[in-house]
Parts: C-alpha cells; structure tokens; sequence
C-alpha cells in the first residue's frame, strides 16, 4: 500500500560542515553511510537555521559555529550519519 507519510527527523548529532551551496535545490537523499540534506535557509535566529527542505518539510538546524556567510535565501547543505538519525512518524 502506498501513501503519503509525515515523518519529524531528529539529528542532534551531525556533521556540522554546514555551507551554502549555489544553484542547489531543496533535497534529502541517502549517500554513502549518510542522509545528505539541502534546504533553503528561511529565517535565522541566534545559531538557529530555519530551513525548509519541501512544502511541508521544515527543520530548526543549530549551527554552534558563527556562520555570518549564511544568509537568509541561501542553500544549506549537511550530511547526518545513519546512525545519529531518529525518524518519527506522526
């Protein structure tokens, strides 16, 4: 049976090597021994990006580092290993 699903990720744990990437589109697509995630940076807040990766897919990535060269607009992408990844269904 298939169906549409709404799932929340978790990754506290993850690759920080957050960066903008340019001409990018918003994805999330398994690679190697991670989940590699792009999304379009929609607001900022303190350490806090906002990114939206579909319609209905957003996510509050904290980002410790000072990432000044992130700015509201860009492309974000992060890999999170497989096994610091939590999927709930909801």
């Amino acid at each position: 049976m298939c169906g549409k699903y709404c799932v929340e990720f978790s990754h506290n744990e993850f690759d920080v090597k957050a960066e903008t990437a340019e001409k990018a589109y918003a994805e999330i697509r398994s690679c190697d021994e991670c989940v590699h995630f792009c999304g379009l940076c929609k607001d900022i807040d303190e350490d806090v990006y906002y990114v939206r990766f579909a319609d209905n897919g957003l996510d509050m990535v904290d980002i410790p580092e000072n990432r000044s060269d992130i700015k509201i607009g860009d492309y974000i992408s992060f890999n999170v290993k497989y096994g610091d990844l939590e999927i709930y269904p909801y």
